[in-house]
């Protein structure tokens, strides 16, 4: 069922009620977590943000979980979306019970306590990033110390707190002195993808380029605009942005600039169950991540995982987490975030060449089965309680 939160008469009983102040059909996190617990024979809803578009997306994915929805507001700022998101939730508050309150970020975790009426009910907390070091806050101190200061009033309040990474987790033990996170990693589900040429059609590129392609927010810091620099110093490779964000215009004026416009094409998001059907079209996935903030420091996001799960090796920055995974597996390689265009054009060339021979294959094919989200079960369980 997939229904408007306002539009909520009777009251509702849920095993699992997660909560996400963002659009579900991009979350990856989210959706993965609630078909699995689904999958359990367990209720499970999820409250969050969708588009008119995204409604026609889930509908068509038909979900094995409620969704209650609050429509999205286009350029609002965030800050009016969380006040939204809390009026509309606090007026549903009545309509939900649940055993298990999961807040899956933190600014829906003062909802989670609205909903909250016994203290058999348990609460985990998803702090799926360092929120008191985010990297869109990197020149923006007091919305980042308002968001610090939610996090710490909330953290000692809850029953479990999950993180994507260890540590992620080591600095909230030694923040805030919590017991130790559990690690639930941004895995994507294991599946084989197969390429096609959906990318090349849709946005006309020849056959003779090869395709990197980048998923994921487009702002700074996120080597969007680093590999546009390197365009002109490669032959016949194309650069595929597939997201959006403030940083889209900068990397069109800056293609403009290199006169590289022909070879940097950008894309909207598209919904998460049909991303790495078109991931899986490119040579190469970009995860290059500057450590302008603590939380870009300690990334290790879903598209490092996502890249490798459509069979192509990934070029990412070697910030530890990344590094120690990349280690463990080949399945591409890591760059200095300082490294020069003219290097950086050297190492995509060097990977595109290692790929054409099939060196990553093994490794790709190692990593995929070894980081997959159904491996993390254990993890939710102990999660659950």
């Amino acid at each position: 069922m997939i229904k408007s939160l306002s539009e909520v008469k009777e009251k509702k009983y849920y095993d699992h009620l997660l909560c996400v102040m963002g659009r579900v059909v991009h979350d990856a996190r989210t959706l993965n977590l609630a078909d699995s617990l689904s999958q359990s024979d367990e209720s499970v809803a999820v409250i969050a943000y969708v588009t008119k578009q995204d409604l026609t997306d889930l509908k068509h994915q038909q979900p094995g979980f409620d969704i209650y929805y609050i429509h999205w507001t286009e350029f609002s700022r965030m800050f009016h979306l969380w006040l939204n998101f809390l009026k509309k939730a606090f007026h549903a508050r009545q309509k939900f019970s649940s055993g298990r309150l999961w807040a899956m970020d933190l600014y829906s975790v003062p909802f989670t306590f609205i909903v909250k009426r016994k203290s058999t009910v348990r609460i985990i907390y998803d702090a799926r990033e360092v929120y008191s070091s985010l990297g869109t806050n990197a020149h923006q101190p007091f919305k980042q110390k308002i968001i610090s200061l939610i996090e710490q009033i909330f953290i000692h309040k809850v029953d479990k707190v999950a993180v994507t990474g260890k540590l992620d987790g080591d600095f909230l033990v030694d923040e805030y002195g919590i017991d130790i996170p559990e690690v639930l990693m941004n895995l994507p589900k294991l599946n084989e993808w197969k390429g096609n040429n959906r990318l090349r059609e849709e946005l006309y590129i020849p056959e003779k380029d090869r395709i990197i392609v980048y998923q994921g927010l487009i702002y700074k810091g996120r080597g969007v605009d680093k590999v546009i620099e390197a365009l002109p110093y490669l032959k016949n490779v194309t650069l595929v942005a597939i997201g959006d964000g403030s940083g889209v215009k900068d990397c069109l004026n800056l293609a403009k600039a290199l006169n590289v416009s022909d070879r940097f094409k950008w894309k909207l998001p598209v919904p998460y169950a049909e991303l790495m059907n078109w991931t899986a079209n490119a040579d190469i996935g970009l995860c290059y991540i500057e450590p302008l903030t603590l939380s870009l420091k300690y990334a290790l996001p879903n598209k490092l995982f996502e890249y490798v799960m459509a069979g192509i090796p990934v070029l990412a920055t070697n910030l530890p987490q990344m590094q120690q995974v990349l280690d463990e597996f080949p399945a591409g390689k890591t760059v200095s975030p300082g490294v020069s265009v003219q290097n950086l054009a050297f190492e995509i060339e060097d990977m595109l060449k290692s790929k054409n021979s099939g060196n990553f294959d093994r490794f790709i094919h190692e990593m995929r089965n070894h980081y997959h989200w159904d491996a993390q079960m254990p993890v939710i369980d102990r999660l659950k309680g």
